[in-house]
């Protein structure tokens, strides 16, 4: 600062005394303004070619006394473009440090500033690929046309790959698939001889354009999968990528369960899909949930989350917290599936429809909101998504469908339900995906049917996906047909089959579906008028239910126990089971020593919501202070469950 003022030490160091008396500045070691306003207005008084050149000798100064690249490059943003490449330099190292810090928004405004400069035509490549990848990780629109800059200027194959394969991600990401596909194929097609660990690379992104998105894709996507010789693979980013697409195609078609377990193992064990970017990751997890190993994908889930918040990945922290909350609903936490889904909804709504995201946010969302009694916010939820606007094959779907389904169900409108659900069989069926551990489509036709008296055809539906869920050997998806094929037949038949869903359920941790065996099962017994048997299940299967904040399963229950002569109790305010999803995610944190401040940060809310949050925690878990969260949340002490008063 004397430097830039023209003064030795002790003259600047007096001076800055004498602004701090006056009010000028708060501090004079170091040097702080007492206000932005008055900052801003000495800094605006200065005119402009002066400005510029004390910015750029601040700049010069900061390099050459060996200070953070950062702070020099927070100068450079106001020195007028001149073609300097020292300057491009600095906000390129610049830029790297503040992506390294998760500080994408910061490294953005630097490369902008170094593209402007304008850098060397060597160097311009560069800078636009960095430029377009950090755009995306902040999901500012820009990042389409950069990108799409940036394969247009590659000076090589190897650049045009490259270029490429950040550019396909952007354009699935925005919900445009044929595109992407369009260009990585063209990119493909004259890549010539390029490293082969980015020809990889560059196949996994064609398949991953074609495999969850439109149905007549899918062809293409077997085919390109077909050519892929394991044996051949490099051992980079591209294989593993590639061994995460021939897993979860393996598990989506129910091919061999053990083989996709092994290449999703295989894929995640080498320990770049996370760092990578890609839908790799997720692929090769959703592999594992196919086959019933959720608590191993959950496992992987949770450091996939927090690593994206440390790094303010956006994009990538938003992908994360939607797969966990789905992964969540399949295994039965509601509570913590709502708060996940909600969170990563908040991040993609700028983007809204347009979000390749939001569908599936919608969808699994709503279905969530349905198990919780959330019936309005689910439809409002469903409206929003904006459903008939999309291609009626685009298996993007399919879990908004799924919850349009049941939503019409509840309002009795079974015929429309039954349209929907067959619409979301043929897409599976058309785009190779009709693994029941996945949606168990063909159980929820069944559903439908027998609702409208259709039983022959509904047991038709369901027994074929009873032999398909066998062949794939997942016990879930077994245990839901075994449910719905009883809840069909009715009489000894049924009941033989609803106790076996409810002994398959039993050992795993699928327990909304154990719940909800456990309930069906009660009731055919108290229809068969086995009183006790019934009464012992459908008790079990309540206090599951209302553990899990199934609202649904809790009030099925409690009709059937009424039905019996049991009387109705008034649930406890207090327990793990009260907290909402909100306050569920924000006690997380806290017993994970983060402070209310970075709770906020991290939860984009303000320090008073966060404080709100954590005073009901206290009075629902019945506990006093910070200290005691962890033991609470992990059942280290025991606390009262939000159960009946009196035994039924």
């Amino acid at each position: 600062m004397a430097d830039l003022a023209r003064l030795d030490l002790v003259s600047a160091g007096r001076a800055a005394e004498e602004l701090v008396r006056v009010d000028l500045l708060r501090s004079s070691d170091p040097i702080e303004f007492f206000h932005p306003v008055v900052r801003m207005a000495i800094h605006d008084a200065i005119d402009a070619g002066t400005r510029i050149a004390m910015h750029r000798h601040a700049a010069d100064g900061l390099i050459a006394r060996g200070a953070p690249l950062e702070q020099a490059a927070g100068h450079l943003l106001f020195v007028a473009p001149a073609g300097d490449e020292p300057l491009v330099r600095t906000l390129r190292a610049a830029a790297d440090r503040m992506q390294a810090s998760g500080q994408h928004d910061v490294a953005v405004a630097y490369l902008r500033r170094a593209l402007a400069e304008p850098p060397a035509a060597d160097e311009r490549f560069e800078i636009m690929l960095q430029l377009g990848c950090a755009e995306r990780r902040i999901r500012a629109p820009e990042a389409i046309e950069r990108l799409e800059a940036a394969v247009r200027a590659a000076n090589s194959p190897v650049q045009a790959a490259r270029a490429a394969v950040e550019y396909g991600r952007v354009l699935l990401y925005a919900n445009r698939p044929a595109e992407a596909l369009g260009a990585l194929r063209s990119v493909a097609d004259r890549s010539g001889d390029i490293d082969p660990d980015l020809r990889e690379r560059l196949e996994a992104e064609i398949i991953f354009s074609t495999r969850f998105w439109f149905a007549d894709h899918y062809p293409l996507a077997r085919e390109r999968l077909a050519g892929i010789r394991e044996e051949e693979l490099h051992g980079g980013v591209g294989t593993a990528q590639l061994l995460a697409s021939i897993a979860v195609d393996e598990a989506a078609r129910c091919g061999s369960r053990e083989r996709a377990v092994a290449l999703a193992r295989r894929a995640l064990n080498m320990e770049v899909l996370q760092d990578e970017g890609g839908v790799g990751f997720y692929l090769a997890l959703d592999a594992l949930a196919q086959a019933g190993e959720t608590e191993e994908a959950l496992h992987a889930y949770e450091p996939a989350v927090s690593d994206a918040r440390r790094r303010g990945d956006l994009l990538t922290l938003s992908a994360a917290l939607g797969f966990a909350g789905h992964l969540r609903l399949r295994h039965g936490d509601l509570l913590l599936a709502e708060s996940d889904l909600r969170e990563g909804l908040e991040l993609i709504r700028p983007a809204g429809t347009q979000s390749a995201l939001f569908p599936w946010y919608a969808g699994t969302l709503s279905e969530v909101l349905i198990e919780r009694g959330e019936l309005d916010e689910a439809a409002e939820l469903v409206a929003e998504s904006g459903l008939d606007e999309h291609r009626t094959d685009n298996m993007q779907l399919f879990f908004l469908r799924a919850a349009r389904a049941k939503l019409h169900l509840a309002a009795g409108e079974v015929d429309a339900a039954l349209t929907e659900l067959q619409m979301i069989q043929a897409m599976a069926e058309a785009g190779g995906g009709n693994n029941p551990n996945w949606l168990a489509a063909g159980s929820l036709v069944a559903l439908a049917l027998h609702r409208l008296g259709k039983d022959a055809d509904a047991k038709q539906v369901v027994e074929t996906e009873l032999e398909l869920a066998s062949g794939w050997g997942a016990p879930v998806g077994i245990a839901v047909a075994l449910r719905t094929l009883g809840l069909i037949q009715g009489r000894s038949a049924g009941l033989r089959n609803l106790g076996e869903a409810v002994v398959l359920l039993a050992k795993t941790p699928a327990r909304l579906e154990y719940a909800r065996a456990l309930i069906a099962y009660g009731a055919a017994l108290r229809r068969a008028n086995r009183r006790n048997d019934a009464r012992g299940h459908l008790r079990q299967g309540l206090e599951l239910a209302n553990h899990l904040g199934a609202v649904m399963l809790v009030e099925q229950a409690s009709e059937e126990l009424a039905a019996m002569g049991a009387r109705p109790r008034k649930l406890l305010q207090t327990g793990l089971e009260t907290l909402t999803a909100s306050e569920r995610r924000v006690a997380q944190m806290a017993a994970n020593d983060m402070s209310n401040k970075e709770i906020a940060q991290a939860l984009f809310v303000t320090v008073k919501t966060v404080e709100v949050h954590l005073s009901s925690v206290y009075r629902k878990l019945q506990i006093s202070s910070r200290r005691q969260l962890n033991r609470a949340l992990t059942g280290g002490r025991k606390h009262r469950s939000p159960t009946m008063t009196q035994p039924l």
